[in-house]
């Protein structure tokens, strides 16, 4: 090495020895060894920049996913509420209450099977494309699935 800058380390007695014997084995000099070494060790962190970049990737497209769904359901929310509120009577009456709730109630059991059974409101707004004459599930009203082909 023309222009090697010389390092003087102190190392333990024991390491010393180790480095010498394992140079010694595979017939390089104590500096190519350290170089090397060196080298690698300091080379490890842009390995782990990559990983770090690749693992911000994913979770840049999990969150674009979220932002898209949350979208979906706020607006598909929004949606109900309006309709809702054009169709709602007025609330003077005890009997319409109690059908206000009790409509509501049955309308959270639906959501939390749908969900249960795995289905999302994104995909029913957004299906997957389908390969045509291949048999696929609908969604019918109340977001009940049927077999469709």
């Amino acid at each position: 090495m023309r222009h090697a800058i010389r390092v003087q380390p102190y190392l333990s007695r024991d390491l010393f020895q180790k480095l010498r014997a394992y140079a010694g084995a595979r017939s390089q000099t104590v500096s190519a060894v350290i170089a090397a070494a060196l080298a690698e060790y300091l080379e490890r962190d842009e390995v782990e920049d990559a990983l770090i970049v690749r693992r911000l990737d994913d979770v840049t497209h999990a969150v674009a996913r979220l932002t898209h769904d949350l979208e979906t359901l706020a607006v598909g929310l929004g949606t109900f509420a309006w309709y809702s509120f054009l169709r709602a009577p007025a609330a003077g009456d005890a009997t319409v209450v109690r059908r206000a709730e009790t409509e509501y109630s049955e309308f959270l059991k639906q959501v939390a099977r749908q969900l249960r059974e795995g289905i999302r409101f994104t995909k029913q707004v957004f299906p997957p494309q389908r390969l045509s004459g291949v048999a696929s599930k609908g969604i019918e009203k109340g977001g009940r699935e049927k077999e469709r082909s």
